[in-house]
C-alpha cells in the first residue's frame, strides 16, 4: 500500500450539501474517463445545478445526462497546431463561456484542457479543481507543455490524481493541494469457473490500440504461451492507431486464428464471461478501468507493474498478479499456474470481486461531492 501524506477523499453525507452551479469541462467523451465524467454529472445533477462544457466534436460520440446542461465549445486542438497558438486563440473565448455560466466552481478533466481553462481564469477567483486522468510521474508532453502545465496549475486550487502515489510529478510542488480520488468501479457479472484445467484459455485484453499500451509485447508474450497451449485464443477488444501494425504481427507470428482484434464492444459482461484469463501490458497507467472492471467480474489478471501505485489496487497474489515489468518469462509462467490449478483460479475470484465495493460508483461520487463543496465553502 502506497503511503503519503495525500489525502484520500471520503465520502459525506450529501443531504448537509450546499446546491452549487458545478461546470465540468471536459473534452473527449470516450472510454473510462468519459464514464467518470457523465456517471459524476448525472449523480451531482440531483443536488446541484449542472452543465458539462465539451468540444464540438466530442457532441457527436456523447448523451448528455438528464438535468445537466450541456455547452458546446470548439476547443479541441488541431494536429498542426502550435501549442502556443492554441492557447492564446481558444483562452478568451472559453474564458467568456466559463464567465457566462457563472459557475461556483469549474471541475476540468485532462491535462491539455485543464491547462487552458486555468490560464483563461488565471485573473478570475473562480475555484478550479483540475483532474489528472493518467499517470503524470511518466506522461511525456515535451518541455514546453510541461513548463505551462506547471504555471498554470498553481492557479487550480485543488488538484484530483487517481492515487497517492501520482502527487509527487512535478517533484511533489503541488502536493499540499492535491488530493486522490479513485475511479468508481461498476459491478461486473461473469459465470462461474467449472473448469479443473484449462486446456484451451481464453485470454483477453481491453483499451485503445495505441503504443503504450504494448499490445505488440502482449502477442510476442503469447506467441510463447501457446507453445504451451496451442489451443489458446487472445482477444484484444478496442481500435486505435496500432491496429494494423498488430496485424502485420499477427500474421508474421503465424497466430491468425489465435490472436483476434475486434474492435469496440458494446457487452461487456459478456466478453467477461466468455474469457477464462484477463492480461495488461502497458507501460503506463493511471487507473485501469479495464483491469478493475475485470477484477469486479472475479476475471484472474496479469498485468505488469508499470508503477508502484498498481499495489492499491492489486495485492500481489491475492486478487490478482502484478509481474515485474522485465520479466516476461515470469508473466506467462503465472498465466500457466492459473490454467493448471483451479484452486488458485477460485481464490483470485473471491478476492478481486470486491475491488467494486472498495470503488463503489457511489462512494467515489460522494468523494468528488465532498471535495467540490469543501473548495466552495472555503472560497465564499
Amino acid at each position: 500500500m502506497i503511503t503519503n501524506n495525500v489525502s484520500i477523499r471520503k465520502p459525506f453525507d450529501s443531504d448537509s450539501a450546499i446546491n452549487m452551479k458545478i461546470l465540468i469541462v471536459f473534452a473527449r467523451f470516450r472510454g473510462g474517463t468519459g464514464r467518470v465524467v457523465t456517471h459524476l454529472a448525472r449523480v451531482l445533477s440531483a443536488n446541484h445545478d449542472v452543465a458539462i462544457l465539451g468540444t464540438k466534436d466530442a457532441e457527436q460520440n456523447f448523451s448528455c445526462p438528464e438535468n445537466v446542461q450541456n455547452i458546446i465549445f470548439d476547443c479541441q486542438k488541431d494536429s498542426s497546431e502550435s501549442l502556443i497558438h492554441y492557447i492564446w486563440k481558444r483562452s478568451k473565448g472559453i474564458r467568456k463561456t466559463i464567465l457566462d455560466f457563472k459557475p461556483d466552481v469549474v471541475v476540468s478533466f485532462l491535462s491539455l484542457i485543464s491547462t487552458l481553462v486555468c490560464i483563461s481564469l488565471f485573473t478570475t477567483r473562480v475555484p478550479i479543481i483540475v483532474s489528472e486522468r493518467s499517470n503524470p510521474l511518466q506522461e511525456h508532453h515535451g518541455w514546453k507543455f510541461n513548463l505551462l502545465r506547471f504555471i498554470a496549475y498553481h492557479r487550480a486550487d485543488l488538484i484530483v490524481v487517481q492515487n497517492r502515489l501520482f502527487a509527487s510529478f512535478y517533484k511533489s510542488y503541488f502536493k499540499k493541494k492535491t488530493v486522490a480520488i479513485p475511479n468508481p468501479v461498476p459491478t461486473r457479472t461473469r459465470k462461474k469457473d467449472v473448469h479443473t484445467v484449462i486446456s484451451a484459455p481464453r485470454i483477453i485484453a481491453l483499451g485503445n490500440l495505441s503504443p503504450w499500451k504494448k499490445y505488440d509485447r502482449m502477442i510476442n508474450l503469447f506467441s510463447k504461451f501457446h507453445e504451451s497451449y496451442n489451443d489458446a485464443v487472445l482477444t484484444i477488444y478496442g481500435d486505435g492507431v496500432d491496429r494494423n501494425r498488430l496485424n502485420g504481427l499477427i500474421k508474421q507470428l503465424k497466430l491468425d486464428g489465435h490472436v483476434f482484434l475486434p474492435g469496440h464492444i458494446s457487452d461487456i459482461d459478456k466478453i467477461f464471461s466468455d474469457a477464462d484469463i484477463f492480461w495488461m501490458t502497458s507501460e503506463r497507467e493511471g487507473f485501469p478501468n479495464a483491469l478493475c472492471e475485470a477484477m469486479s467480474a472475479g476475471l484472474p489478471c496479469v498485468m505488469f507493474e508499470c508503477h508502484a501505485g498498481l499495489r492499491e489496487i492489486i495485492q500481489n497474489g491475492v486478487n490478482g498478479f502484478l509481474i515485474p515489468y522485465d520479466d516476461d518469462n515470469e508473466f506467462v509462467k503465472t498465466t500457466e499456474r492459473l490454467c493448471r490449478y483451479k484452486s488458485l483460479r477460485n481464490g483470485i475470484e473471491e478476492s478481486a470481486t470486491e475491488i467494486s465495493e472498495r470503488y463503489k460508483e457511489d462512494i467515489v461520487v460522494k468523494m468528488w461531492e465532498k471535495t467540490i463543496c469543501d473548495l466552495v465553502e472555503e472560497s465564499e
